[in-house]
């Protein structure tokens, strides 16, 4: 619960928005030393961070529309995340096949490769490589053979958790000081004079409001930017034309692919991905023009049958139907507005920062667009501007070079090889189980297992489908800003995120999170019936 009355009411930056974005701009805020508020409607990475499809990647397809300065910080910051959050940023090896009717040729996709690896020439990753058509299905004995003319591998990142990389940033903001608030709806800019002074705030979850002022105001947040432009009926013009994207979790399936598959939806040619993803194989993506409500996108059945139509064209022994998806995901781009006849793989993914001043919106800053890749540039790139805009010395930024929450381990397999020797030993856990968790909290895992010290049930499963034990409700009520079972089993650990969503062992959470704050068994009831609510607005297709 926020309480209004103990915070500070000026600050320096107020940040609207708790996605990766705005989350990134909070932590380079303050650790250069500014007062720093910020205000998320929802939780933290609810958005278009959450539904990503969970790549950190150079943009290989950005090449054919001549994007070269986006390619080329796209792969700088890949091998900055790579460093900074190797617990949860991985190599991830692409197989790109090529058939007779691809919408690139073979010759095209070895130029782009080409150019990929010039760009990233001072990567870790390994080069591409070329395959023929017998050496591919070597490779991948599964895919399709039909009209097939070889393919390529190439390199690229998959962060597991795109939800726990924004979690990270908040909490190295809130360790700099910065006062960050989920579940906090901002309902009015305040404006007075040709300049935005501030912000009004309400509870989402318990109705409570305040006003906030600050010297610069930084519109973070994605799609929502027009909605909160228009809160006030502010003369300012339309600046975002986001578009949907839908992802599907199938069950990893015998006749399946043995790495992550990129290639051209024979469909319509846009990007197509089919990525191991923990036990499943993570599927995606469409991308749609969206009117409808922001706040409550799913994906819809012919969306699914598009994508079970590409899984099953380049498997073609998957044969996999509706029955076979576990669930949907879709979210909005937050892409910069563009004329109707522009289509949606062609409006840029660059980003912009929009300074407000010549709408008459002085200390109003809008960020439009950006990649979950590039949110660490953009956030530095943002902050020069505040200190600009306040007239003030910049001091150098400390996001390029630091470690983020859990890293900071030179080499994470030896780093997972020790401490899954010891813990195990420690605590009776199975490697599997350490491994996993490494994979979430890095290097903080020891203060998550440190719990089942005082506590030794805190060791136990909370489910037994699922690797998550009950140290991880305590440790996140602890330090990790939740305020509902949602925020905990979807975003911060990830029971919510398999095949079961959490459904099976809400109850269990809920108790866990109910004797720890304090809850009657009334209040614990309706926790359960809220995050069934919750997860069948995420999950569900309409």
């Amino acid at each position: 619960m926020v309480d209004f009355k103990r915070i500070s009411k000026e600050y320096d930056v107020i940040i609207i928005g708790g996605g990766i974005n705005g989350a990134g701009i909070a932590r380079d805020a303050a650790e250069r030393g500014l007062s720093v508020y910020l205000a998320e409607k929802n939780d933290f990475a609810f958005g278009t961070t959450f539904r990503s499809t969970k790549l950190i990647h150079g943009g290989l397809r950005y090449l054919e529309h001549y994007e070269i300065g986006l390619v080329r910080e796209s792969l700088r910051e890949r091998e900055r995340l790579l460093n900074q959050a190797p617990h949860l940023v991985k190599p991830i090896k692409f197989v790109i096949p090529i058939f007779e009717d691809n919408k690139y040729g073979y010759g095209k996709v070895k130029l782009g490769l080409l150019v990929y690896d010039m760009l990233s020439y001072d990567k870790s990753l390994k080069n591409h490589k070329s395959y023929s058509c017998d050496e591919l299905h070597n490779l991948e004995p599964n895919i399709r053979t039909k009209n097939c003319r070889g393919g390529f591998v190439y390199y690229d990142c998959q962060v597991t958790y795109p939800e726990r990389l924004c979690l990270e940033n908040i909490l190295l903001a809130k360790a700099a000081g910065a006062n960050i608030y989920n579940y906090t709806e901002v309902i009015k800019l305040i404006h007075t004079k040709g300049k935005i002074i501030g912000i009004k705030v309400r509870d989402s979850l318990n109705g409570e409001a305040a006003e906030i002022y600050g010297r610069i105001v930084v519109n973070a947040s994605g799609p929502w930017v027009d909605k909160v432009l228009n809160l006030n009926h502010l003369k300012s013009s339309r600046k975002m034309g986001g578009t949907k994207g839908s992802h599907i979790l199938l069950p990893k399936f015998s006749k399946g692919p043995r790495h992550a598959i990129y290639f051209p939806a024979h469909q319509d040619g846009r990007p197509f991905f089919i990525i191991p993803w923990r036990d499943y194989y993570w599927v995606g993506t469409t991308d749609i023009h969206y009117k409808g409500d922001f706040d409550r996108v799913q994906a819809t059945p012919k969306e699914i049958e598009y994508l079970l139509r590409e899984v099953n064209f380049v498997f073609p022994q998957a044969r996999m139907t509706g029955e076979d998806v576990l669930y949907c995901l879709a979210g909005i781009r937050p892409l910069p507005l563009t004329n109707s006849e522009t289509e949606e793989a062609e409006i840029t993914r660059s980003h912009i920062i929009f300074d407000h001043e010549d709408e008459d919106l002085d200390g109003l800053l809008s960020i439009i667009g950006g990649k979950l890749t590039t949110y660490r540039n953009l956030a530095e790139q943002t902050v020069d501007i505040i200190f600009e805009k306040l007239g003030l010395p910049s001091p150098a930024c400390r996001t390029r070079h630091a470690p983020l929450w859990g890293g900071g381990m030179k080499n994470i397999d030896r780093f997972i090889s020790y401490n899954s020797k010891k813990y195990c030993l420690k605590y009776g856990l199975t490697p599997e189980q350490v491994t996993y968790l490494i994979s979430i909290y890095g290097s903080r895992v020891k203060q998550v297992l440190q719990l089942i010290d005082s506590e030794p049930k805190l060791k136990d499963r909370i489910c037994k489908n699922n690797l998550d034990i009950k140290a991880q409700i305590v440790f996140s009520l602890q330090n990790e800003l939740p305020r509902t079972l949602a925020d905990i089993y979807i975003r911060r650990a990830s029971i919510g995120t398999s095949a079961c969503r959490g459904l099976d062992c809400a109850k269990e959470g809920a108790k866990i999170m109910g004797n720890f704050l304090g809850w009657r068994r009334k209040r614990i009831k309706q926790e359960v019936k809220d995050y069934e609510r919750r997860v069948e607005e995420l999950y569900g297709c309409s």
